[in-house]
């Protein structure tokens, strides 16, 4: 597999947060880098199921809205033969 091609980044943080990202990074036997890029995708991922979630509400509440989505609902567990 290819690894992704990184960009750098500068951020200024305060000295909690400094101390936080290095004693959980070394916690989990990672670089400082890559504990932040670990946060990042764990907090995209949660992001993408988020929105996922929405649109599953939002077509949910079409499909009980919508009888044209419902009409064969009737003929499940029919058999066709």
């Amino acid at each position: 597999m290819e690894e992704e091609k990184k960009a750098r980044i500068q951020l200024v943080i305060g000295e909690e947060q400094k101390q936080y990202l290095t004693s959980s990074a070394k916690r989990e036997n990672l670089s400082v880098s890559a504990f932040i890029r670990k946060l990042v995708d764990e907090h995209h991922q949660r992001h993408k199921e988020l929105e996922l979630e929405a649109a599953a509400r939002e077509l949910f509440a079409e499909y009980q809205s919508n009888e044209e989505l419902t009409a064969f609902t009737a003929l499940d567990g029919d058999e066709i033969l």
